[in-house]
């Protein structure tokens, strides 16, 4: 009986120590739960951002690509001609330039190229031929024209050189009937027109290229949020998950211990009630004995 209520002390405490742990692991687990939900709110916001920024970004693609193959058509043209037009340089030697530093009134198509080349050096917008020879005596002039900075020809100077490159026999056929520097000096010009007038095109493309890539890195920036927040919400979900089954564990542990505390309760209550009877027949056989001993020695 003694070790009967012992076990059923053990079994109420274990009991008690349970119920502890599973309220204990129940509310950790509701809090778990209640960051699970709001970090899939967040998340849910997030995702809508990053597919808003998406969509935006593949429409954007699509256009930049576009764009890209544009201006590569475009630029695919033009290297190439400034490419032939400094090759081309290479033709005039020293003879051309002393030929037509010889010329006190020089042939009309010299003069028209000569003026061109003057305006592009920035001799103001009607040149002499005191300019054109001033610039003919450069012993740098074949190279400040094969490493002109073409990319910073002001529009203002474009609008100057308008009226010479104009001119009917502004062409590279009229002008190798003058010489064949005239030639070179006209391909030279021309190839830089036309690559202002492309870059002209080209430069805002360019600029819009650039903020499109800007919005390629919020799309980035959206998409690196997104995944952090969806790697966060997985983590807690994954923790939420861990501590109900835990729950679930250590509940089915404590419902079998009460069935046994409530089981060894039943049998704790069947023998008190077995004690008045027991005690009885105990008292009983004692005075049966004491009958039979007495008998055995006084008989009659």
């Amino acid at each position: 009986m003694k070790e009967l209520i012992r076990e059923i002390d053990q079994l109420n405490a274990r009991e008690r120590k349970l119920a502890k742990a599973v309220e204990v692991v129940g509310a950790k687990s509701d809090e778990l739960h209640r960051r699970y939900e709001k970090q899939r709110v967040i998340e849910g916001k997030l995702h809508e951002a990053f597919a808003e920024e998406d969509r935006a970004y593949q429409v954007m693609k699509r256009a930049i690509d576009d764009e890209k193959r544009s201006l590569q058509d475009e630029l695919d043209q033009t290297v190439p001609e400034i490419q032939a037009a400094i090759i081309s340089l290479n033709k005039i030697n020293k003879l051309h330039i002393t030929e037509m530093k010889s010329f006190t009134s020089p042939p009309d198509l010299v003069r028209l190229v000569m003026q061109a080349v003057c305006v592009l050096l920035g001799l103001g917008a009607t040149p002499t031929w005191d300019d054109a020879l001033f610039v003919l005596c450069d012993m740098r002039f074949l190279d400040r024209l094969k490493y002109f900075d073409k990319d910073n020809i002001q529009d203002s100077v474009m609008r100057k050189l308008d009226k010479f490159i104009k001119h009917p026999k502004f062409n590279e056929d009229e002008m190798k009937r003058a010489s064949i520097a005239s030639t070179s000096l006209c391909r030279w010009v021309l190839a830089m027109v036309r690559y202002h007038t492309v870059m002209t095109y080209v430069r805002p493309k360019q600029a819009k290229l650039e903020t499109a890539h800007g919005h390629v890195c919020a799309v980035r920036a959206a998409t690196d949020a997104w995944k952090v927040c969806e790697a966060k919400t997985k983590a807690l979900h994954a923790a939420w998950t861990e501590s109900e089954q835990k729950k679930g564990h250590m509940q089915t542990e404590l419902l079998h211990v009460r069935e046994r505390t409530t089981s060894v309760d039943r049998i704790s209550i069947v023998f008190e009630n077995l004690k008045p009877l027991l005690r009885k027949q105990l008292h009983d056989l004692k005075c049966a004995d004491d009958t039979l001993i007495g008998d055995f020695i006084y008989p009659e």
